[in-house]
């Protein structure tokens, strides 16, 4: 059963009917999405990315009601270039022979709205951390 959050009134006028009559029906909007993003720094050794590129997954998403996406949204180029974002689940993949250092890259993640129209959709930026030892 949906939970609907009403603000103001709409009016009907039954067209059916041998006398016409007004109903007043309660105009329903979405409500806001409650998602949780949690991220967490990631390392991985460049023993490892010598053979070849290894995948992490730095961001856990809970609460979304519909379809959750992801999107670099920014970074320096050094990040941007050592790191790749699989933007349906969210993974982060480290490239083969990526040097040591700290990447960070942000994140947009997005959660389109319910399909049966009854929340709003939620996008939230954050920062990834990935570091290679």
């Amino acid at each position: 059963m949906a939970t609907w959050k009403t603000t103001g009134v709409k009016t009907f006028t039954c067209k059916d009917c041998t006398s016409v009559k007004t109903s007043i029906i309660p105009k329903l909007t979405p409500l806001a999405q409650k998602v949780s993003i949690k991220t967490t720094k990631k390392t991985v050794k460049q023993k490892t990315l010598k053979k070849k590129a290894v995948k992490v997954a730095p961001l856990t998403v809970k609460g979304a009601k519909g379809i959750v996406t992801y999107r670099v949204t920014g970074g320096n180029a050094k990040s941007k270039k050592a790191l790749k974002l699989n933007n349906k689940n969210g993974r982060v993949t480290v490239k083969k022979k990526t040097k040591k250092g700290k990447y960070i890259i942000k994140v947009k993640v997005s959660a389109a709205a319910s399909a049966n129209g009854q929340y709003n959709t939620f996008t939230k930026t954050v920062a990834v951390t990935v570091v290679v030892k």
